[in-house]
């Protein structure tokens, strides 16, 4: 029998004038800010504040991926293989200290102020205190491995730097204000302007021919700016200023649910980069370049679905109280869009990847016995299904059924694990990536089979239209096979008209429209103009 919500979603529409959201709390402490609120409205032109945050985000990425290729290629054919190594490995402190930091704690920050918007200022106290701390011991960790295997006590003023800069990190936790506002947009620019003046530097950094060791300077730079240009933007964006944590706060509670999240996010971390470290134990060094030759492909691919997902996190959580089958309805329309977009990008970038390799590599990654085209091709297999689980994963923090994700995450490892095991001896890089899609693919079934979609048809026929798109990109790329540059740029095109045809399909154009009207009762999606400039002055 089929859950009401599915009668809900694709029966009846619902109505525009249900009760509104129940009243906001009053706050008698003193020194507290006044509660966060959103205009109600109905108008049904202009688009959601989450809809535009999640276009804002995706079109940064889009751009930031073109621009990381770019990039990539730029610095791999001109910079020599150490310093190459250098600059990645610099690249790499700052990913893993990010992840460190995070925790899981932006998005948890982000669901707890969705649910009680006057706690934000003890919140956000309490989570720059935790992150600060933390990243005291990231940095210093970053020194004491600087002086060893990281070898780079030859070169101080590049390591004093990194230290600094891996400690400026925790600013990172004011991301949670432009979540819960929906205010992506001047955070976003700022990030595609330090990307741009990256891309700026390495053009002269090599047209100088320059040492690797400029091009670090210019990694860790990049980082600096971003997390100070974000913090004075999301002061402003606040509105006010944050007080000293409470001892009164129960941010304990916070920690442990932050501390679930990130468990299983670094869990997720370590089934997702598993194959590196089997296939550096049990193959050779070059078929561990030919496998991070295709994994620097994909990887800025598995960010887009997160990217597209998270506007929602704060916004689903304060309407799963006061409207649950809305959710449901939400996360099934979302999940149908990315799985008709994953598809469409799987069955494009499998057609793409040798040309795409040869542009980026040159003969060396592209053919012969270090080819990453087998690789590759796994790898965006396992992508397309790490694009849809990110909507189920903000289902479950709705909900608050975080915990059900641990066991999921372990599970993955696990499975990534054993796959990497069996395949690696035998099929080198291309075994890793096999394993790598197979535990994408466990993940996202495990989390399907518990998710609030699964059993009541959300995913029925109806999917059906959304893999259109895809059957058409294979047939007109494939045609394209003698062509490779003609053939990448009709990729391209077609990948971004199915998003666009998808996106404006009836049962879209409708969530869209709820999506809206619900915000309008939500007391944490926005602060009030008058608010911000009272504050502020």
């Amino acid at each position: 029998m089929r859950n009401p919500a599915w009668r809900e979603c694709h029966g009846r529409r619902r109505s525009a004038d249900r009760p509104a959201a129940a009243p906001e709390r009053h706050h008698a402490q003193r020194g507290r800010p006044a509660p966060l609120t959103r205009r109600a409205t109905s108008d049904p032109v202009t688009r959601s504040a989450t809809t535009r945050s999640q276009h804002i985000l995706l079109l940064a990425q889009v751009a930031r991926l073109a621009i990381s290729l770019f990039i990539a290629g730029l610095l791999g054919r001109h910079l020599p293989a150490a310093d190459f190594g250098l600059v990645a490995l610099i690249g790499a402190i700052f990913a893993l200290s990010q992840d460190v930091l995070d925790m899981g704690t932006t998005a948890v920050a982000a669901r707890e102020v969705a649910r009680a918007p006057a706690d934000e200022p003890q919140i956000m106290a309490s989570l720059l205190a935790w992150r600060r701390w933390v990243a005291v011991a990231l940095a210093a960790l970053c020194v004491a491995l600087g002086f060893g295997p990281f070898a780079l006590a030859d070169k101080p003023a590049l390591l004093a730097a990194l230290a600094i800069a891996v400690w400026l990190l925790h600013l990172g936790a004011y991301h949670v204000v432009f979540q819960v506002r929906q205010a992506f947009g001047r955070a976003t620019l700022l990030a595609m302007s330090t990307h741009v003046a990256f891309l700026i530097a390495c053009l002269v950094t090599v047209g100088l021919h320059g040492a690797g060791v400029a091009v670090a300077f210019a990694v860790v730079a990049r980082e600096i700016v971003q997390v100070l240009g974000s913090r004075v933007i999301a002061r402003r964006v606040l509105g006010y200023a944050l007080p000293k944590p409470s001892p009164d706060f129960e941010w304990r509670r916070l920690m442990r649910a932050a501390g679930v999240f990130g468990l299983t996010g670094v869990l997720y971390k370590l089934a997702q980069h598993s194959g590196n470290f089997f296939v550096w134990s049990m193959a050779s060094p070059e078929a561990l370049g030919s496998y991070s030759a295709a994994q620097r492909l994909v990887s800025p691919l598995r960010d887009v679905a997160w990217l597209f997902a998270t506007p929602l996190i704060a916004t689903l959580t304060a309407m799963a109280e006061r409207e649950p089958d809305e959710v449901v309805c939400q996360l099934g329309s979302h999940a149908r869009l990315l799985v008709g977009v994953a598809a469409a990008i799987g069955a494009a970038g499998v057609l793409v990847a040798p040309a795409l390799l040869h542009w980026l590599y040159g003969e060396r990654y592209s053919q012969g016995a270090l080819s990453a085209l087998p690789s590759l091709r796994w790898q965006i297999l396992g992508a397309c299904f790490a694009l849809v689980t990110p909507i189920l994963v903000v289902g479950k923090l709705a909900f608050g059924r975080e915990r059900d994700m641990l066991w999921m995450s372990l599970a993955a490892l696990v499975i990534a694990a054993m796959a990497n095991a069996w395949a690696v001896p035998r099929y080198g890089a291309e075994g890793a990536s096999a394993a790598y899609a197979v535990s994408e693919f466990a993940l996202l079934a495990l989390l399907w089979s518990r998710s609030a979609l699964h059993g009541n048809g959300m995913l029925g026929a109806r999917l059906v239209l959304y893999l259109v798109p895809a059957v058409l990109v294979a047939a007109s790329v494939s045609a394209l096979e003698a062509s490779p540059a003609l053939q990448f740029a009709v990729a391209c095109v077609l990948v971004i008209l199915s998003f666009g045809v998808l996106s404006q399909l009836r049962e879209q154009r409708e969530s869209r429209q709820n999506l809206k009207r619900a915000e309008g009762a939500l007391p944490a999606l926005a602060i009030e103009p008058e608010l911000s400039r009272e504050a502020l002055s």
